[in-house]
């Protein structure tokens, strides 16, 4: 028999997309709004429910008095618990909330301490909500940030005042707690459509959709330019020359960093631009040809949005029609199989096991055993469990029986016969709208 194959993406989908979107501006009966339409089937303002898994953040705080004020767990910094938090549990249990959007909307830098970080972790473990996705919220003065490329200090240990709380130092709660990705700050977008998969140049600088119009296509080739400079400088001079670069043409989805306490993560690349992050830019974001490309090109995309905020405020909330209209293509695409829509957690999570599974295949003479036997080279997902392997597509060229193992424990699968080969699946857990 022919080797076992594992496929790139879940059967029969060619390429993958996350909608994440930071939680900024939204109000909760908006919220509920724009995702009983995405992930219900009810009738809805905007007429049947579209059933997409797409997810979505939130904060745990929110100061009322700061911009672009939204809902959040507590009323208050003393843990004051709002009246729709029961519902933020079931939605995160339910995997709708499933990016923490930083802990809460801090901009000034004494908003926010480790005590309030402590009092947000003890809570959801409280319940047992476990998130794996966190994303850097506000500008310079957002102290609860992470990552060196950010001017947060929330990964700066400074051991005298951990003990009393009075530190903005939170990384090892987050670490302990299980966040596994992080999104640092704009350095970490991409004009590239799709990633892990081959890049140029030209399509980075001169053909993305996010630089449209001879303004904005002049100052993308200038960074274009800037970027071959930097390439050829660093060659010389074993060193850039500029502290950032204008893009990562390795084009990868998922990056292994340390942090600055020195904790291991994994950081990840959204696409999109810091000047059409609001909903109005979806349906540019999300064109015809972005989305035949992503397709072609059978990439992974998580695209960076404000989905509950709007650049013109005078629209009618929650939805535009033009997004409407775009979310209902994104839903035929997905419901016929072709293109992956999921929340930003499982894309995340499915896209790094892919990239790191020790798997293995055995042929007997009635059935063929695939055994999941980890990770390779990484505890992060220690120790590994039947949901983390959602998704994983196997081609198997023989009409036998197949068996799936995770170490030595069988798993439910699901079988599609063809011609002359089948493909073996380990099935994804619907999403379930529970409100």
């Amino acid at each position: 028999m022919d080797h076992v194959k594992l496929l790139k993406f879940p059967y029969p989908f060619q390429a993958a997309l996350a909608i994440c979107s930071d939680i900024d501006g939204t109000s909760w009966d908006n919220f509920v709004a724009i995702h009983q339409f995405l992930n219900s089937n009810q009738n809805t303002i905007y007429g049947k429910g579209l059933s997409l898994p797409i997810g979505d953040s939130f904060w745990m705080y929110d100061l009322q008095k700061n911009h672009n004020k939204a809902f959040s767990y507590f009323d208050n910094i003393k843990g004051k618990k709002a009246d729709y938090a029961p519902a933020m549990r079931e939605l995160i249990q339910a995997g709708i909330l499933d990016v923490l959007h930083s802990y809460g909307n801090f901009s000034a830098e004494t908003d926010f301490n480790r005590k309030l970080a402590l009092q947000a972790i003890e809570e959801l473990d409280k319940y047992n909500l476990k998130l794996k996705v966190w994303t850097n919220h506000g500008g310079l003065d957002s102290s609860q940030n992470i990552g060196s490329q950010s001017a947060g200090k929330g990964d700066i240990l400074v051991e005298e005042n951990v003990a009393d709380g009075s530190s903005f130092y939170h990384a090892d709660l987050l670490i302990n707690y299980g966040f596994k990705f992080f999104w640092d700050c704009e350095r970490s977008l991409t004009s590239v459509v799709g990633q892990d998969r081959s890049a140029n140049w030209t399509e980075a600088f001169w053909d993305s959709p996010l630089y449209s119009g001879p303004k904005k296509k002049a100052k993308s080739i200038a960074k274009g330019l800037l970027f071959l400079l930097d390439k050829i400088y660093a060659k010389v001079a074993k060193n850039n020359l500029a502290g950032w670069l204008p893009i990562d043409m390795t084009n990868s989805l998922i990056h292994k960093d340390r942090l600055r306490d020195g904790n291991t993560c994994f950081r990840f690349t959204r696409f999109g631009n810091g000047r059409m992050d609001w909903q109005d830019d979806l349906p540019l974001l999300l064109n015809n040809k972005v989305l035949e490309k992503l397709r072609d090109q059978k990439g992974f995309m998580i695209l960076y949005l404000h989905l509950g905020d709007l650049k013109r405020k005078s629209e009618n909330f929650p939805l535009t029609q033009p997004v409407v209209a775009a979310f209902q293509l994104l839903a035929d695409l997905f419901h016929s199989g072709k293109l992956w829509i999921e929340t930003t957690s499982r894309v995340l999570t499915y896209n790094f096991i892919h990239q790191n599974l020790d798997w293995e295949f055995r042929e007997l003479a009635t059935k063929i055993i695939i055994k999941i036997n980890g990770i390779n080279n990484c505890q992060f997902f220690s120790p590994l469990y039947a949901d983390d392997l959602c998704g994983l597509s196997f081609v198997i060229p023989s009409a036998k029986d197949v068996c799936f193992l995770l170490k030595d424990n069988p798993l439910a699968i699901k079988i599609q016969k063809h011609a002359n080969v089948q493909i073996a699946m380990l099935p994804i857990r619907q999403m379930e709208w529970p409100l």
